[in-house]
């Protein structure tokens, strides 16, 4: 019991501690030029540090206090051009993938970003017949538990030649020892069974399988065990008559509860692999039906960067917020999120579909516990000290006030009255919760939707 009681107070005081929620996003001047922003493609975070891969214009990396500027220039990117992907691995390095010449950079920034002087870069490079990237277009990366790299590639000639790269950097201050395997339909030895040569995402799940989407065919998940045995292969391929919204695959996230939630330009969808089923998202809050980039923060709400806005949504799928233009997003097209899980700003680049300009835009503090003047108390309710009710202080009058539980589940609608509401401790069923955290939700008449979050210690 007081194991418990002391991991419930320390996800309060957790959840107290977060800044408050912002309602509306702001834009983040790119450099110092505010009339001449980059084309931005894709982004990253490193801790709270954000790196941007652009179009024409390098590398670009921002902690806040200011901008720093990787250009070929310089003499460690190799071009300065089409960065498509934006990853930071696990030792903190930033890699750009590109297309034609064929290069994928990686940059060590020693943990001084604004001093470029002891930075070291790493370039991949196209050779024909040797072992590096055999294909113009990557558009993926992701990374194994082991610090392995999958590369995601497009072949251009559209003869299903290497549809993923495998890396093995056995010591990441050299290439010299780099292992590399190229897989694909058509070059052997490492001929397998890719349902396209169109690769848009990559992804590695809890389990250790690699899961590759396709630009118009699904997915494959491909749970090769030991990378150099083919006789251990489990193929799994999924698609729109298997419980995908749409074959055209654009993103994936792995969730810390190791749900796979899959982004396709129609719609929304997540595996569950306790259930080993999936589960499609149609909740009309959406704000838009192409899912462009998926992410998830500390509280375990996912955040969806659509054609029509941002969604933040529980764990099981049902939509808590969306924000467009109307909350202060630049456009409404978001093509990239992500979420620093420590400060619990949301940063999104959005994108002019018309001008073909970028703006990068910031939520401080996403959706934070106590957002607005909304709080329960006492917070936490003890059974042995408090009478059985919690009130819900600052709801306003004719607020739709609802309790859920940490997975986002309902269990409870407060009935409408004057404030202030009144939380008695138990579920709609008039059974007694079990102790733990659960969310309030307020639906302002009127206003925005915010939320705080309550503890309950029988």
């Amino acid at each position: 019991m007081k194991k418990l009681l002391m991991t419930l107070l320390a996800l309060v005081a957790l959840g107290l501690a977060c800044p408050a929620a912002g309602e509306t996003w702001e834009q983040v001047v790119i450099g110092s030029d505010p009339e001449n922003q980059p084309r931005i493609l894709d982004m990253a975070l490193d801790g709270s540090t954000v790196w941007l891969s652009a179009r024409n214009d390098g590398l670009w990396g921002y902690d806040g206090s200011g901008w720093v500027n990787h250009l070929q220039a310089d003499g460690g990117l190799s071009f300065d051009s089409w960065g498509y992907n934006m990853f930071v691995d696990s030792n903190g390095h930033k890699w750009v993938t590109r297309d034609w010449p064929l290069t994928a950079d990686r940059l060590d920034d020693r943990g001084t970003l604004h001093s470029k002087d002891d930075d070291i870069w790493y370039a991949y490079t196209y050779a024909p017949g040797g072992d590096q990237f055999w294909n113009k277009r990557i558009f993926s990366m992701t990374e194994t538990p082991a610090g392995d790299r999958w590369f995601g590639c497009r072949d251009e000639d559209h003869a299903n030649e290497v549809v993923v790269e495998h890396l093995i950097e056995n010591d990441p201050s050299t290439v010299d020892d780099d292992e590399w395997r190229h897989f694909d339909n058509a070059l052997p030895p490492y001929e397998t069974q890719f349902f396209d040569d169109d690769v848009r995402a990559v992804a590695i799940d809890h389990g250790g399988a690699l899961w590759i989407g396709y630009h118009s065919v699904g997915l494959d998940v491909w749970d090769y065990g030991d990378i150099d045995v083919w006789d251990d292969d489990v193929w799994t391929h999924y698609d729109a008559s298997s419980g995908l919204p749409s074959n055209l695959v654009h993103t994936f996230h792995v969730a810390q509860d190791g749900k796979v939630w899959v982004g396709t330009l129609d719609g929304l969808a997540f595996y569950s692999p306790s259930d080993d089923a999936w589960s499609t998202v149609d909740d009309p809050a959406l704000p838009g039906s192409q899912m462009l980039s998926i992410d998830t923060d500390a509280l375990g709400l996912v955040w969806v960067g659509t054609d029509g806005g941002v969604a933040a949504l529980y764990p099981n799928g049902t939509v808590t917020a969306t924000y467009t233009s109307d909350n202060g997003l630049a456009s409404d097209v978001v093509d990239a999120i992500a979420v620093d899980r420590v400060t619990g700003d949301i940063w999104a680049l959005s994108l002019d579909v018309d001008e073909q300009t970028t703006a990068l835009n910031v939520l401080r503090g996403g959706i934070a516990p106590g957002s607005g003047e909304v709080y329960g108390f006492p917070n936490p309710w003890r059974s042995d000290t408090y009478d059985k009710s919690i009130e819900i202080v600052g709801a306003p009058d004719g607020s739709v006030v609802e309790i859920l539980d940490i997975t986002g589940e309902s269990i409870r609608v407060l009935e409408a009255r004057q404030q202030p509401y009144v939380w008695d401790v138990l579920d709609s069923s008039g059974s007694k919760t079990a102790s733990g955290v659960y969310v309030v939700r307020v639906e302002q008449p009127g206003g925005p939707t915010v939320f705080t979050k309550v503890a309950v210690i029988w």
